[in-house]
């Protein structure tokens, strides 16, 4: 009765991180839409050139569709891990743009993560294939990613006042958890980035309810980042939707 019902449960896990990602790129037009608005009428100047906010519009709309019907996903999950690292690269090594450090080593690493979560997609690993797909090399790379964003994490919240401030202000117990949520993150972080595919599949039962307390405790007080962080709103919109896709990518990964 208990292998039945655990089935199910995982299966519908996979459907749900499967949908969360594959429509994830929709999210991310409309949020980095959102973000150049607030820019405009915050009276800041171009930082982004026009150009690119098309070409990323058009190319994330575009790959969300495509992953939307399996035919094509691997492909186009492809598609949308190329554009976002290029785009990211793009933003943060552009001269015009200007973020506190320690945000911009947050952005990195969720981009890195959403980056590893299409990779996940293209690899198809986690589908119930008779034969290895021809795009499974993919995946140790995917979650070397996700792996690398929670070893980042856990260094900046080591390492990084702004991180440690918001986690110590906001997590219940936050001065006994801090050290095990890091020595956990990197731990975790390391395995995703090995090639132990045993290992690989327990680190996320670790890492997810953790990372759920953080998004939960940490991330969702958007009043804090917007008015002590000075965080653009809708820039911390984006990096707590890129949690919730590593998030996605760890219940793929743990299947």
């Amino acid at each position: 009765m208990a292998a039945p019902c655990r089935s199910k449960i995982s299966e519908f896990s996979r459907r749900l991180a499967e949908l969360y990602i594959t429509r994830y790129p929709f999210i991310a037009a409309l949020v980095f839409t959102m973000l150049c608005s607030e820019r405009e009428q915050a009276g800041k100047p171009d930082t982004i050139p026009r150009i690119l906010i098309y070409i990323q519009f058009a190319a994330q709309f575009l790959s969300a569709t495509m992953m939307s019907f399996g035919g094509q996903r691997s492909l186009f999950a492809l598609v949308a891990a190329v554009q976002t690292a290029v785009t990211s690269a793009v933003i943060h090594t552009s001269s015009t743009v200007y973020l506190p450090p320690w945000l911009v080593m947050r952005m990195i690493a969720r981009d890195a993560a959403v980056v590893g979560s299409f990779l996940i997609i293209a690899s198809r690993v986690h589908e119930k294939h008779s034969k290895r797909y021809r795009l499974a090399h993919m995946y140790p790379l995917g979650c070397a990613l996700v792996g690398i964003f929670f070893a980042a994490y856990a260094v900046q919240l080591f390492r990084d006042q702004q991180e440690a401030i918001a986690f110590l202000s906001h997590m219940p117990l936050a001065t006994i958890l801090q050290p095990v949520f890091c020595v956990c993150f990197i731990c975790s972080g390391l395995i995703l980035a090995s090639d132990n595919r045993d290992s690989m599949r327990k680190a996320p039962k670790l890492l997810i309810p953790l990372v759920i307390l953080v998004l939960l405790f940490v991330e969702m007080d958007f009043n804090y980042w917007r008015s002590n962080r000075k965080v653009e709103f809708w820039n911390h919109i984006d990096q707590v939707l890129k949690m919730v896709n590593a998030l996605a990518s760890l219940l793929l990964i743990s299947l």
